[in-house]
């Protein structure tokens, strides 16, 4: 390899070095403003279906019991009143983690922060008590489907579940933020 470049053509890079740069970028430097949040439910509709088929045909036992303790821990706290975003974010973040791909980790790290705060924005001035409901019933049909290593069904539902609260997202960003910041 003459001059520090692969028989490709692309300069030589250790993983770890590319690893470090993705785990350096920050997605609320690039994406500042509400119409951003619909670009990162975008990423996350091409990336989580494929997530959550790799879960269900790698997670351990102990991976799906952790992930029932999300969901009853989310459960609880939807009956008291005290269910919020960064909750249902949990399950979420527990199949990146289960995963155990550190790019994959990386990527819903970076975009957390701002997940949360957009979502805070959107729904709790429309607040809506039946989406919180939708959004634990879909979590358990997706772990019930992890668990029973139903790779393809998980992943079906999962796409199902992520552009349908992109929808519901798109319509209360309109009703927030007026027709002119969706993008569609």
């Amino acid at each position: 390899m003459a001059g520090g470049r692969k028989a490709s053509g692309y300069p030589a890079r250790s993983n770890s070095q590319a690893l470090l740069k993705i785990s350096q970028m920050k997605y609320s430097d690039l994406l500042g403003d509400e119409s951003s949040f619909v670009e990162m439910m975008e990423a996350r509709v091409v990336i989580e279906p494929g997530l959550a088929r790799m879960v269900a045909e790698s997670a351990t036992e102990a991976d799906i019991a952790g992930l029932r303790e999300v969901l009853d821990a989310n459960q609880k706290a939807f009956d008291q009143k005290n269910y919020g975003f960064e909750r249902g974010l949990v399950f979420h973040y527990t199949l990146y983690r289960i995963s155990g791909n550190r790019v994959l980790i990386g990527m819903f790290e970076n975009m957390k922060g701002n997940l949360i705060a957009v979502r805070r924005k959107i729904f709790f001035r429309h607040g809506d008590e039946k989406i919180l409901r939708e959004e634990l019933r879909e979590h358990g049909a997706i772990l019930d489907l992890i668990a029973a290593r139903k790779g393809p069904q998980a992943e079906s539902l999962m796409r199902l579940h992520l552009v349908e609260s992109f929808s519901r997202l798109k319509k209360k960003q309109k009703q927030a933020f007026g027709a002119g910041t969706v993008r569609t």
